[in-house]
């Protein structure tokens, strides 16, 4: 079923698209994340309940913004929801590795959670409007696959990197990664509108 997810995914520009924005996202997106504790306890000279802190933080942008959905109009651009999610993705990995700092990660980190819940539906969305409805299990299971692959990589990078330079400076890799990312999907992903509420 994975080789014939593969197929549909080639053939389907969205698809495809989006397998390779999903892949490169989680891959920078996880560098971070394998430090995180290290950032907080050198970085931010916290323990671990500034972590812990900083990740409730997330959440609760998150969930804002999840109820925010309540007032998004019907159908959203799914190539700009994803560019503007990547894009503050992106800025607020950066900026608390420029200036490492208590407030400025927990302002970066509660931004950073406001898109998720949008990105999300859009992308579910709109993968659900332009894939058969017969091969969506197979074309979930590539985006799934591609998006491990990249998690692994990433967390396996990220500790490298941060030995052989610092904790701040993996956060601001992954913040320029994941920026060049929403550039491919400014650049690649169709126009196409879709409905996040139905």
């Amino acid at each position: 079923e994975l080789r014939d997810g593969l197929v549909v995914a080639w053939r389907n520009p969205f698809a495809r698209n989006i397998v390779a924005v999903f892949g490169l996202w989680n891959f920078f997106g996880w560098m971070p994340e394998s430090i995180l504790v290290v950032y907080v306890m050198e970085a931010l000279e916290g323990g671990g309940d500034t972590y812990g802190l900083l990740l409730a933080i997330t959440s609760v942008g998150a969930l804002l913004g999840g109820l925010a959905l309540l007032v998004t109009p019907d159908t959203v651009s799914v190539r700009w929801v994803t560019t503007l999610a990547l894009g503050v993705y992106a800025l607020t990995l950066a900026v608390p590795g420029i200036w490492p700092g208590f407030w400025v990660a927990a302002v970066a980190f509660f931004i950073q959670g406001l898109p998720l819940v949008l990105l999300s539906g859009a992308l579910a969305a709109q993968i659900q409007l332009t894939i058969d409805r017969h091969f969506l299990g197979r074309v979930y299971a590539v985006i799934g696959t591609v998006g491990s692959l990249g998690m692994t990589a990433g967390l396996a990078l990220g500790g490298v990197v941060a030995d052989l330079t610092s904790t701040p400076f993996v956060l601001v890799l992954g913040g320029v990664g994941i920026g060049f990312v929403a550039l491919i999907s400014a650049l690649t992903f169709s126009s196409t509108t879709a409905s996040i509420l139905a």
